[in-house]
Formats: structure tokens, C-alpha cells, sequence
């Protein structure tokens, strides 16, 4: 018997966490779409976005709100707000956000990958970016076992970003 459920959630109820410089919103968890997927929203600041790295899920960002300059593989695109960006398993990616603020709609295929803002992540104490002083629970090697666990390999900085950082 299927135990996943339909829910509905509304942003503002939706579970929230600090983490690496982004609020990260949880709309919907692994366990909540029996693996399926992971949806979640980030609220990031200028020039902020992962380095290089690839994972085993599929990923899909919708911007929301500001805009982004993401590299993957040898694509590089310019997505702005009400843009779609996808980017398949293994496919190295990373991206920079472009305006003061910018909201991103974050999706994982299969779902799991919210376990890092929530294991390595405090309570969002309000719908902001959170402080610059906050420190977060963990050490960096258990950030890179959970990431391993989850499917998810950091690379080096490759020249084309060096640039655009």
C-alpha cells in the first residue's frame, strides 16, 4: 500500500532553515512524495551559488524572482525570473545569482537532498536571508559525508567560472 499522502502547504508554513548563507524553505521532502522528489525555495544574496559540483539527481531551478547565471556542462544561460533551468544527473553545474536578492524554486529527482539544510541548518527565525555571523551545527567533514550520502561530488573551480565570480 502507497503511504504517500496529497497535502497542501503554503509557503509562509512551510518549514524553514538557515544554512549556508540561504534560507531554505522545504515545500516538499522525500519522505513526503515517497522518494519521488524534493522541492524547496531558496532565498539567496549577490553572488552567492554553489561551486562546481555534480550529484546523481536531476535537478530543476525556476527562478521566481532576480536572476542567475548558470554553467552546465558546456552551456552557459542567463535565467531570470520566470525562467526554467534543467540539469540532468551528472551533469556539472554551478551558478551565480546576478541581482541583490533572488528567489529560486529548487527541485531534486529523486528527492533527498533536503536533508542538508535541514541536518546542517538552523530554524529560520524569519522569511530572510539570515545573519551574517550565524553559526551553523556540523563539522565540514560531516557536511561531506552527508553530501557523499546524498549523491553529491564538489570539483574544482574550472577557469570559465574563476571569471565570473
Amino acid at each position: 500500500m502507497n503511504s504517500v499522502k496529497p497535502y497542501g502547504l503554503e509557503v509562509k508554513n512551510a518549514p524553514a532553515y538557515w544554512s549556508q548563507g540561504i534560507l531554505w524553505t522545504i515545500l516538499a521532502s522525500s519522505e513526503q512524495t515517497g522518494g519521488l522528489f524534493s522541492l524547496m525555495e531558496e532565498l539567496r544574496s549577490k553572488n552567492s551559488g554553489p561551486l562546481p559540483h555534480t550529484h546523481e539527481q536531476d535537478e530543476a531551478l525556476y527562478i521566481i524572482e532576480g536572476q542567475i547565471t548558470l554553467i552546465a556542462g558546456a552551456e552557459k544561460i542567463t535565467a531570470k525570473a520566470g525562467a526554467l533551468a534543467y540539469i540532468p544527473a551528472r551533469c556539472v553545474h554551478s551558478f551565480r545569482v546576478d541581482t541583490q536578492e533572488t528567489r529560486i524554486l529548487n527541485f531534486y529527482f529523486p528527492g533527498g537532498f533536503e536533508s542538508v539544510p535541514t541536518k546542517f541548518g538552523v530554524p529560520a527565525k524569519s522569511r530572510t536571508l539570515p545573519p551574517p555571523n550565524l553559526k551553523a551545527p556540523g563539522t565540514p567533514e560531516q557536511m561531506r559525508t552527508l553530501f557523499k550520502r546524498v549523491g553529491m561530488v564538489p570539483l574544482a573551480l574550472p577557469d570559465v567560472l574563476r571569471e565570473t565570480r
